[in-house]
């Protein structure tokens, strides 16, 4: 979790996740704080990884379902609509679900109502008509 932490709060997603973490044979407390602000990768690698760029150039093609929570206080849920247009424009099969007091990852975790793994349900029944041919399954 430290990981998850440093890389959301330190802005080191994208440098962590394209370049890694050093080896741990280079750990030295002395270089530490170098090391835990890495420099944001150039535009071109940023968008040879990002899903929405592959959309908009007409790469990604698979149908695709998002589920986010209006209460995600790590990704706006706005960002999901986005995606969810731009498949629709270039003829994928996309269906966006925007789950009302919902927070980042909410499908983690049980509720005392059940909403969560309803939505989650709802998701899996787009993927089971795409791959199936119907929800049944």
């Amino acid at each position: 979790s430290r990981l998850v932490f440093h890389m959301n709060w330190r802005g080191q997603c994208l440098p962590v996740l394209l370049n890694g973490l050093p080896p741990a044979a280079e750990a030295n407390p002395v270089a530490a704080p170098e090391r835990a602000n890495q420099p944001q990768p150039d535009i071109q690698r940023i968008r040879a990884v990002s899903p929405y760029a592959q959309i908009l150039n007409g790469k990604y093609r698979v149908p695709t379902c998002i589920v986010h929570g209006d209460e995600d206080d790590l990704i706006p849920w706005e960002q999901s609509l986005r995606v969810g247009e731009a498949l629709k424009e270039r003829g994928v099969n996309a269906q966006v679900q925007i789950e009302r007091g919902k927070k980042h990852l909410f499908d983690l975790f049980r509720d005392a109502d059940g909403s969560s793994w309803a939505a989650m349900e709802r998701a899996y029944g787009f993927l089971a008509k795409e791959i199936f041919g119907s929800a049944k399954h």
